[in-house]
């Protein structure tokens, strides 16, 4: 897998992508939405599997809709509730920007660059089609999903190579990822797993204000984090009263 392990463990949403699949068609990374389309346009009709069948497709695709912000982004779209020029919140699927979008997607769908129904998937279904290679593109939970990929794609074709796609600009300015509010999940440490003492201290780390910067390059930023001080017996320097916070997450794998 040809991919920069960070991007994938620091970035929550992830565009991936079969590179051989590019690669064999001759063509670049996709930078902005109209090289975005070509590529699926190219995973769709230029038999990029080598069988002399028509039986791929660009974007594989699941019911819920927040995994494409990493596209509708670029049309300008805002996550969540937003003023507009008139100083009226509205929410971004009721703007112009997001309508964009809906247009951009119906005319791919239209033209068989999206897997039809995809609407109809859960995300198991969405991932078995990028994984089988019947689709060149996916949109997923990157940091929870990085070594399925790997084995999944692995047992059905050992040469396949996958990489992730930089959100593409588009019609409403640079590509990017939303950060919504609350949490989506979180990190886990094996209390049986080898180094335990630096990943715990690298995650605590993560959720102080110098630490954050690290994910500014990426448009994304990682949730904090609290661990009991009995789950690492090694307290590093500055970290004694982050170890010793009542606010806690008591993993069921840990003995107090």
């Amino acid at each position: 897998m040809n991919n920069s392990l960070l991007r994938l463990l620091l970035i929550q949403i992830l565009c991936e992508f079969l590179k051989d699949w590019l690669d064999k068609l001759n063509l670049k990374e996709p930078t902005n939405i109209e090289e975005f389309t070509a590529m699926l346009k190219a995973f769709t009709e230029g038999d990029p599997d080598g069988n002399n069948k028509k039986d791929t497709v660009g974007l594989t695709g699941s019911k819920i809709r927040d995994w494409f912000n990493i596209i509708f982004a670029g049309f300008g779209v805002k996550p969540e509730w937003n003023k507009n020029a008139n100083g009226v919140f509205e929410p971004g699927y009721a703007t112009e920007a997001y309508k964009q979008f809906l247009g951009w997607m119906q005319e791919q769908y239209k033209a068989g660059y999206i897997q039809k129904e995809y609407y109809l998937n859960d995300d198991a279904q969405k991932e078995e089609a990028f994984y089988s290679g019947k689709a060149g593109v996916m949109i997923t939970n990157s940091g929870a999903k990085a070594d399925g990929v790997i084995k999944q794609i692995g047992a059905v074709n050992s040469s396949a190579v996958v990489d992730s796609l930089t959100p593409p600009d588009g019609p409403g300015g640079k590509g990017s990822v939303f950060s919504f509010g609350g949490y989506w999940g979180g990190w886990s440490i094996s209390i049986s797993g080898r180094r335990r003492g630096s990943n715990t201290f690298w995650l605590g780390r993560s959720k102080r204000k110098d630490g954050n910067r690290m994910t500014e390059s990426y448009r994304s930023v990682i949730l904090p984090c609290c661990f009991r001080k009995s789950a690492c017996s090694t307290v590093y320097p500055g970290e004694e009263k982050e170890a010793t916070r009542p606010r806690v997450v008591s993993l069921p794998n840990m003995r107090n």
